[in-house]
């Protein structure tokens, strides 16, 4: 079968894309990617690991205006008529919500079936963008883009959401049948336990009681939370490390001011952004891993790779109250539970785990069990995707 999926965004990198093109590559299918040239010096054609990469410009300005009112790119719904053309696909695999009613029209001449592939609830995700009152109007207009959710999901064929609660919202907002949407969550592969570790980055943190966050800077992602319980934590353990692998330049300065502001910029590391493959070598120096998401519309619905990466190394985890987030650790026991916002709370739970080193390792082996030996991996999960394609007739 001849796959094309859509991504309105670059790539490489994209985990969860690259994941599930390796599954379908694996299962005899030939995977094509549609996505965005945003780099000059990336080839609009390559084959990377398999994939066979189209990039195409990303459209105009006033186009991506009219888009925001009325979901549909026309550029882009030429180019994916052109892509599918060309390619001779079968099935069309659109990834975020943001492009799914183009792609619906796009591959609607063709006949083809369409698989939604939601990574996050997109509504729910623009309440948290800022901006001023004309762009908040143009582009992050909550109750137009679930209006557009609800239009556009009910024509595709199939839904994918990255946690059960996505699924469920799907259900309860707009009355799709629970058949039609199916949960393929973010587990990580096992070849993520192979990668290679710089035993110098694991050295370098030997002496400290070394808490790990990574992943993105956005205001839901609760680093506020961690900085606030790391300033409480300073005098109770006299050699913690607070680390944060990830962010942009200007993100970093301003959160580094931050720090400075709370006294604690002595005992919080920056490194900025990492590679996906030098990413072990700060779990493994890790002593306690965090995912310390505030509470709203957003992160209940979804569920960050980084849990499960934590949990394959066999690192003891604090998580947020975030639904998902909360049910993950209730049911693999790989860590603790703080309640989302709060950063006494976190605090807490960080200090009792110094004292528990017990605990602290058991929890460790807990979501090592569940994820490398258990069913939270992406070797399991992806059964699930091998079952819409083969279902889809």
């Amino acid at each position: 079968m001849k796959i094309g999926m859509v991504l309105w965004g670059n790539f490489p990198p994209d985990i969860r894309v690259e994941k599930e093109a390796n599954t379908l590559l694996k299962e005899g299918h030939e995977v094509f990617l549609l996505a965005l040239k945003r780099n000059p010096k990336e080839r609009e054609h390559e084959v990377y690991r398999g994939i066979k990469i189209n990039r195409i410009p990303k459209p105009p300005l006033y186009e991506i205006f009219y888009g925001s009112f009325f979901n549909l790119i026309p550029s882009a719904k030429k180019q994916i008529e052109v892509f599918i053309e060309e390619n001779d696909i079968d099935v069309i695999h659109v990834h975020d919500l943001f492009l799914v009613n183009t792609t619906y029209f796009a591959s609607k001449k063709f006949k083809i079936p369409i698989i939604a592939d939601l990574h996050e609830p997109y509504p729910e995700l623009i309440k948290l963008w800022h901006g001023n009152r004309i762009e908040r109007f143009i582009f992050y207009d909550y109750r137009r883009w679930l209006f557009f959710e609800n239009h556009t999901l009910h024509k595709v064929n199939k839904i994918i959401t990255v946690a059960e609660e996505a699924k469920r919202r799907l259900i309860l907002i707009h009355g799709i049948h629970e058949k039609k949407i199916e949960v393929i969550t973010n587990t990580e592969t096992l070849e993520f336990c192979n990668l290679s570790v710089n035993r110098g980055i694991v050295k370098a943190y030997t002496k400290y009681f070394t808490i790990l966050y990574v992943g993105g800077f956005g205001s839901h992602r609760g680093i506020e939370t961690l900085l606030q319980a790391t300033s409480k934590l300073r005098d109770t353990i006299p050699n913690l490390r607070v680390v944060i692998v990830g962010g942009r330049d200007n993100q970093i300065r301003k959160t580094e001011e931050r720090s400075r502001n709370l006294g604690i910029a002595d005992i919080v590391e920056f490194t900025g952004y990492k590679p996906f493959k030098e990413v072990p070598s700060y779990l493994h120096a890790a002593s306690l891993c965090v995912v310390p998401h505030t509470l709203t519309s957003h992160t209940d619905n979804t569920i960050p790779h980084k849990l499960f990466q934590y949990m394959l190394l066999g690192k003891p985890v604090i998580v947020s109250s975030c639904k998902p987030l909360r049910e993950i650790i209730e049911m693999t026991k790989g860590g603790l539970v703080f309640t989302a916002n709060n950063p006494n709370d976190l605090a807490a739970k960080i200090e009792y785990l110094y004292k528990n080193k017990k605990l602290l390792k058991k929890l460790g082996r807990f979501g090592l069990r569940a994820t490398r030996y258990g069913k939270w991996n992406w070797e399991n999960t992806s059964k699930r995707l091998i079952s819409i394609y083969k279902n889809l007739w």
